[in-house]
């Protein structure tokens, strides 16, 4: 129900639907039997007379002033509220706190004979891009790998905190040993630091089949 201000209030014209209760209704606007109303020719009668006559007359009725709030209690009830609504901060997601950018190189190994990697890369966000040059360890070991492994090709992969994944792809083509002969590699790890990745990889070969046993060190 809407609150009625201070002092004189207009009440819609005559007839309005009361009650012969203890209070009476007079549009909306509530009173009690024996408080008295206005009319606007100065007569002044009780709300039970008022409502007998058959009149279409606006009425005034006399509404004491409303009590305000205490000044300091509005204060605490203005924060209160203020302090209610508002909305727990967005957890601040920033991704890894690492940043792996630069040059790196190392060795590995798998069944098909060691190895040695020299990586350029950039890292925007979570995302990493960049170069790769494999090698073999030894080019005079006899392995597969002494003249397979002499590739160059392009490192991708992302990192969320210290879970890294890694893509190393060499293709077919070139002018190394075999060029007919393609390598891919999937590194994973979580032993990553600034300046260390340690980790396990799998891998194809066009040439010398799977690669299920490798594993590889790179520092910069």
């Amino acid at each position: 129900m809407d609150v009625l201000p201070p002092g004189p209030v207009l009440v819609s014209g005559l007839p309005c639907p009361f009650s012969t209760s203890a209070r009476v209704s007079l549009c909306g606007a509530s009173v009690a039997p024996n408080e008295g109303l206005r009319a606007r020719g100065g007569e002044r009668r009780t709300a039970a007379e008022e409502l007998r006559v058959e009149s279409t007359v606006p009425w005034i009725y006399t509404r004491p002033a409303m009590k305000t709030l205490p000044p300091h209690f509005a204060l605490a009830l203005l924060l209160a509220m203020t302090g209610c609504s508002s909305s727990p901060a967005a957890p601040n997601s920033t991704g890894s706190a690492l940043n792996l950018s630069g040059s790196w190189s190392g060795t590995g190994t798998d069944a098909q004979g060691p190895e040695k990697f020299r990586w350029a890369l950039a890292q925007t966000g979570s995302t990493l891009t960049g170069t790769a040059i494999l090698d073999p360890a030894d080019t005079a070991d006899g392995s597969c790998g002494s003249c397979h492994k002499q590739k160059t090709g392009t490192v991708t992969g992302t990192i969320s905190g210290t879970a890294l994944t890694l893509t190393l792809d060499f293709p077919k083509g070139g002018s190394d040993l075999t060029p007919l002969c393609g390598i891919t590699m999937t590194a994973t790890t979580s032993d990553v630091a600034a300046g260390r990745i340690a980790a396990a990889y799998t891998g194809t070969t066009t040439c010398e089949g799977p690669i299920t046993d490798g594993t590889l060190v790179v520092t910069r």
